[in-house]
């Protein structure tokens, strides 16, 4: 049958310089190599819904539940929207058969995936990958909501990937 799916989510542009692209790039590529089928899912505020470059590359805007800008309006942004979003992700999940998530620089628009799996929408592995100033920032500079919110996320991922042991 064909490859199982694995979804790699960056927040930024993957032909962006530095190490978290190239990661993301030599990851995608390894896991091809290993019989995944692994897809990209680029944060792209631009697109409204899922714009595919190709199989391998999705641009998307998922929101956060907690922006920096105006966070109770993100809040109820991101409530207003979930059902729409929550059905788009489960029905790319299925096409694509996405078994595990992988989340790279975490963000607050992962706990989309933490809630769908909640609601038993979809039944995937969730992975975060951290690279150093995404967890500090917040530790530094988050709010106690986005702290909680944070926490939230890593106790619910099923692994943590940190690319130090200070991390």
């Amino acid at each position: 049958g064909p490859a199982p799916g694995y979804l790699i989510t960056i927040p930024w542009e993957l032909d962006a310089l530095g190490g978290v692209s190239q990661v993301v790039t030599n990851l995608q590529r390894e896991l091809e190599h290993c019989g995944w089928s692994p897809t990209v899912l680029v944060s792209d505020w631009s697109a409204k819904r899922p714009r595919s470059a190709s199989n391998a590359l999705i641009r998307w805007r998922i929101r956060s539940p907690w922006p920096g800008e105006q966070p109770f309006r993100g809040l109820i942004a991101f409530a207003l929207t979930l059902p729409s979003v929550g059905s788009t992700l489960r029905r790319l999940a299925r096409r694509h058969d996405w078994r595990v998530v992988n989340v790279h620089s975490p963000e607050l628009s992962a706990l989309s995936w933490i809630v769908l799996r909640w609601l038993g929408f979809w039944s995937g592995s969730i992975v975060l990958s951290v690279h150093g100033s995404d967890v500090r920032e917040v530790i530094a500079h988050g709010g106690w909501v986005r702290l909680r919110l944070t926490r939230l996320l890593l106790e619910r991922a099923d692994a943590i990937i940190a690319c130090a042991a200070d991390l």
